[in-house]
């Protein structure tokens, strides 16, 4: 059986596998929309909308165009 503090570790641990600031650090990017949703479908945007997409050192704010 673990200890508390083990299992206070393991739960950190898996966490940090979920977390979104994680993926970043891999070298991937969130996109959200004008309304600060994640965008994952092309369907949720359209020509001219305005997109941030957050990496590592910050965030881009970018236009739909295709």
């Amino acid at each position: 059986m673990l200890h508390k503090s083990e299992l206070f570790v393991h739960l950190i641990e898996q966490l940090q596998l979920v977390s979104p600031l994680a993926t970043i650090a891999r070298g991937y990017g969130i996109i959200r929309g004008s309304n600060t949703k994640v965008v994952n479908s092309v369907t949720q945007v359209s020509i001219n909308d305005e997109i941030n997409i957050q990496v590592t050192d910050g965030t881009i704010k970018a236009a739909v165009i295709e």
